[in-house]
């Protein structure tokens, strides 16, 4: 409800900001809103997600002190620093910060009191001394053992043994691990958006995701090989023949209650993370997020000798922001035995 609610302020904030800066060009308010449709069309797949959290911070502390937030100025902005640095901020949420704060000038037109020197300097202090800064946590890397063991107690022939919940973690596991993907490309599949190939192979489409600011589409394909006496092709299998009947726009990875899927609705982010955490122990996880399958994927296809290019491609990586997914914890015994190879 929270986050409707959310949804519902934000357009109305976003489209009075695109009202006031152009009502004084001559532009009627249906003409802004139709600017304002477009804008959000072409920011990058959820940028405006990503920032909504700093966004929703930055506008109740500002209606709190009386403040514009449309319009913030330099010392104003010093001031909210201040706060949030005294209650605790990593560099991921100052980062946020600073790119909402510029979202909000770039839509209302107003200069942006980042680009001042001294707001750069307190962000910069903020981050270096004399604030608790919270360090940014790494999701470890999935390990094959761990796969194993999604697969062995998440899997039995008959599926009625199974809860359906589980059914649904297993099969966006092995998604998420063979796939190499991020959670955001494969919670919204619908049946119409992948198939079972001849071969074995599974391919599927990916409408939108976050390296994809066109919002053009993408297919990835899924390995036919066999592991632990089971395939992808089949584990797909065995997990759709347990779903109640379904249309081609109906999704594949639906929310459920009391253990009854509702195939209209993709199971959301939220949900999917608490029944990660709930299944930790018991699978042996560890500390794994939904990330750790994606990084997981990159160590494994590196330690077995797969390119970085193609690894690169595979995960729909831009840039060498890859070699941070490629765990390199045993790079120190490698380069030992090589220095003493001729000792």
């Amino acid at each position: 409800m929270m986050g409707f609610r959310f949804i519902v302020y934000s357009s109305i904030f976003t489209f009075l900001a695109f009202w006031i800066r152009f009502r004084g060009q001559g532009v009627k308010a249906k003409h802004a809103r139709h600017i304002m449709a477009l804008y959000v069309q072409g920011r990058s797949a959820g940028t405006l997600k990503n920032y909504s959290v700093e966004i929703r911070r930055l506008v109740n502390w500002c209606l709190k002190k009386r403040y514009n937030p449309l319009a913030l100025r330099e010392a104003q902005l010093g001031r909210y620093l201040v706060s949030r640095a005294r209650c605790g901020i990593s560099k991921s949420q100052l980062s946020n910060l600073s790119a909402a704060v510029n979202l909000l000038s770039e839509i209302t037109g107003f200069t942006n009191p980042f680009s001042s020197p001294i707001i750069r300097q307190v962000k910069r202090a903020v981050l270096k001394q004399g604030y608790r800064v919270r360090p940014k946590t790494k999701a470890p890397a999935l390990s094959m053992q761990q796969f194993r063991n999604i697969i062995k107690k998440c899997y039995s022939p008959d599926a009625s043994q199974i809860p359906f919940a589980k059914r649904r973690f297993l099969v966006m596991s092995m998604f998420c691990y063979l796939g190499m993907r991020r959670f955001a490309d494969i919670v919204s599949l619908k049946f119409k958006h992948f198939q079972i190939r001849r071969n074995g192979e599974i391919m599927s489409w990916v409408p939108i995701s976050k390296t994809d600011s066109l919002g053009i589409g993408w297919f990835f394909t899924i390995t036919n090989a066999v592991f632990g006496g089971h395939s992808a092709a089949s584990l797909l299998q065995w997990y759709i023949d347990s779903l109640p009947p379904h249309s081609r726009s109906d999704y594949l990875f639906p929310t459920a209650r009391l253990e009854r899927p509702n195939l209209s609705k993709p199971v959301p982010y939220s949900t999917a993370r608490l029944h990660l955490n709930s299944l930790r122990e018991e699978l042996s996880l560890g500390k794994s997020t939904w990330h750790s399958f994606r990084r997981g994927s990159a160590t494994a296809a590196a330690a077995a000798g797969v390119s970085k290019d193609c690894i690169k491609r595979q995960g729909k990586w831009r840039s060498e922001a890859v070699e941070i997914y490629i765990e390199t914890l045993t790079i120190g015994n490698e380069i030992g035995r090589a220095i003493l190879k001729r000792f």
